[in-house]
């Protein structure tokens, strides 16, 4: 799910002007849509019989939680 979101949106988010993944995630359009693509289209990638749709959910929204961590530096050309 980490790797997914990052690769799909880092392209993006460089496009957008934006150098970190905080950065970004504290734009309401770029987070609006880094929420749906992990909610909505990963989250339904990977569900399985082993993985339940609220896990993956859950998982998501830790993801997006490290995203907008204050302390982390996520440069987006290091992806």
């Amino acid at each position: 799910m980490l790797s997914g979101s990052d690769t799909f949106t880092s392209g993006l988010a460089l496009l957008a002007g934006f150098k970190t993944a905080k950065e970004a995630m504290a734009d309401n359009d770029f987070s609006a849509f880094t929420s749906l693509l992990m909610e909505d289209e990963i989250v339904n990638t990977i569900k399985s019989q082993s993985i339940l749709v609220e896990e993956a959910k859950s998982f998501a929204r830790k993801v997006l939680d490290r995203y907008r961590n204050p302390f982390i530096e996520h440069q987006w050309l290091s992806i």
